[in-house]
């Protein structure tokens, strides 16, 4: 017979290591449901998902209380909810497919918490879903990519928190438990991490049967062991997930971050196109109710997208951790995400022209682990590494985040070659014949290679520095048009993961673009 599903505990002591222990490959049947210890989310997590419910039966209450004169009468509060109640009881063809609708909705919404467990075993991570149809989907502990925790505003009231563990084929195969309390959705998250570093530490301490026979033996220490494991693997230790020590790179006060998205292009053109709209509107329309209504829609479009900008920004923080970069940010939504720097596999840094004489910057990066089915769904994505920072700070977080270290390519070099024209900084231009095509942006355009990076520069309005390491290049294909060849340029095509840097280099010379294909190919040789 299966465990209940108990209160949350997720200590790792011995006993329960002992007791979780079992060898599961990847293919095997599911393990029996004695052998794990299956929980569930917190009881109130239909209330904070469906909070939607709520909110029309408080609305739809108050506005029965305000139009029937009960919050204005003499009569105390006990009596006006009892004429209320005897009120809406009175029209039952209304009041009780309502109330049975309620019911139902919430009833069947609990028959799903109650369903919905998750246990944490030796090697997967499981999640049991489903009332009629069942799911049991488990997450090989080994190829976990990610552990993000996101409290929603509401559900931030009742102290709960959402997390979402992502593993490494980023399709859509992220397992979500909705809603822990925050405390226990932290100490699941230290337990996971645990976990990966033990499968990973018994991974390592297993030679193969070759290995064991022509290395000699060295006879070392439990301690020693787990250290040496732990500098070669760059994992954590346990204590120091259990502690989860941080020191904090960057964060990004409020005002600075009202300044930066004021003094960002983008808005300021879409400011500039409803002042231009609002004009013409007046001169050929004249004060209308049209006129009137449609610019208000407008203007809080244009607001709306303005706070919401800011309330996602909000508070951005970055931590340095033991199992990586810890990234905060949000004002009613609040999100926990940690990016370990192995992930990282593209980085591009970012400039207005606004900002330049504020020394202010931006770097947005492509993570591994997140596919095309998350960004369809709206998911939050780790894109913005750093949303706002100067060039002092940033030039600290650069040398600890590059995902390939290379002596040349330090952050200080980094936001020089950003600021650079022409052949600076041993950027190779475009072809001077076709500089017509891109007359404002041919002096910025330009790209270097170096022993581990592919480095792109381009922009006018914004400075672009695309940096992408070698290793990571999933295919480089090289393009040309008629005029293209007729000139002897060509365009090259730099294929990553899906993210929001992608390297198109046009109009370059055709021996730059043979070389850029050459250098790919000895990499992968």
């Amino acid at each position: 017979m299966s465990e209940t599903p108990q209160e949350h505990n997720f200590s790792l002591g011995h006993e329960d290591a002992k007791n979780n222990t079992h060898d599961e490959p990847q293919n095997s049947e599911q393990v029996p449901d004695e052998e794990l210890h299956w929980k569930r989310a917190h009881p109130l997590s239909p209330l904070a998902s469906s909070w939607f419910i709520l909110a029309w039966i408080v609305w739809i209450t108050g506005k029965e209380l305000f139009e029937s004169g009960f919050l204005e009468s003499d009569t105390s509060l006990l009596e006006s909810l009892r004429d209320f109640l005897t009120f809406i009881t009175s029209t039952p063809k209304i009041f009780v497919p309502a109330l049975l609708s309620v019911v139902i909705y919430y009833g069947v919404t609990y028959l799903g918490w109650f369903f919905t467990c998750f246990a944490v075993g030796e090697k997967f991570f499981h999640l049991k879903t489903g009332v009629l149809v069942k799911k049991n989907r488990k997450a090989n502990i080994n190829k976990i990519q990610s552990i993000d925790i996101t409290s929603p505003f509401l559900a931030r009231l009742f102290g709960l928190s959402e997390m979402t563990v992502d593993v490494a084929d980023g399709d859509g195969s992220a397992l979500s438990i909705k809603f822990l309390k925050h405390q226990h959705a932290q100490q699941l998250r230290s337990t996971l991490l645990q976990r990966i570093t033990d499968v990973k530490q018994s991974q390592h301490a297993a030679p193969t049967r070759e290995e064991s026979e022509d290395v000699p033996t060295v006879m070392l220490s439990e301690e020693e062991k787990l250290q040496q494991f732990l500098q070669q693997e760059n994992l954590p230790t346990p204590t120091a997930v259990e502690d989860s020590s941080e020191q904090e790179l960057l964060r990004v006060p409020p005002k600075r971050l009202v300044a930066s998205l004021l003094l960002d292009v983008k808005v300021l053109f879409q400011l500039l196109l409803f002042l231009i709209f609002i004009v013409v509107t007046l001169r050929e329309v004249g004060v209308g109710f049209f006129s009137s209504i449609t610019s208000i829609i407008i203007l809080f479009g244009f607001a709306s997208s303005l706070f919401n900008t800011f309330a996602r920004r909000y508070n951005f923080r970055i931590a340095d951790t033991p199992e990586g970069l810890k990234i905060r940010y949000g004002l009613f939504d609040t999100v926990t995400q940690s990016v370990p720097v192995s992930r990282i596999q593209g980085l591009q840094i970012n400039q207005s022209v606004l900002w330049r004489s504020l020394n202010w910057y931006k770097v947005v990066i492509n993570v591994a682990g997140y596919g095309i089915k998350d960004m369809m769904n709206d998911k939050k994505i780790t894109e913005e590494l750093v949303v706002l920072a100067t060039g002092e700070e940033l030039e600290k977080i650069l040398d600890m985040v590059l995902p390939v270290h290379e002596e040349r390519v330090t952050g200080r070099w980094l936001l020089y070659a950003h600021g650079t024209r022409g052949t600076e900084a041993g950027f190779r231009p475009r072809v001077a014949k076709l500089r017509w095509l891109r007359p404002l942006s041919y002096r910025r355009a330009g790209f270097t290679l170096t022993d581990k990076y592919f480095i792109l520069r381009d922009g006018v309005l914004y400075y672009k520095l695309s940096i992408i390491p070698y290793q990571f290049i999933q295919s480089v294909d090289v393009r040309s048009s008629p005029l293209e060849r007729h000139y002897g340029a060509r365009t090259v095509n730099i294929w990553t993961i899906v993210g929001p840097i992608s390297a198109t280099n046009k109009n370059i010379h055709a021996e730059d673009a043979q070389r850029i294909v050459q250098t790919h190919r000895d990499v992968y040789r």
